[in-house]
């Protein structure tokens, strides 16, 4: 039983440090490729409109990743 309760908190503490990164066209990020590469495991990657030219994009750990509006 202690150890579903450390294993809880264990995975409860990482949620606490999570950050939100934002990628929009005109943004301070612009490239979905580079937000995936700053984020960090269970990040939340917010996707605004827009029309973006990444190419293979390739997701190498957890991440939440969330499209805001049309997005291509």
């Amino acid at each position: 039983m202690r150890h579903v309760i450390l294993i809880f908190f264990i995975f409860s503490f990482s949620k606490v440090f999570a950050k939100t990164i934002s990628v929009s066209p005109n943004g301070e990020i612009s490239s979905i490729s580079k937000a995936i590469n700053l984020a960090g495991k269970n990040d939340t990657i917010e996707v605004f409109s827009g029309n973006y030219s990444e190419g293979m994009i390739i997701v190498d750990k957890p991440l939440n990743i969330l499209a805001k509006g049309d997005v291509t």
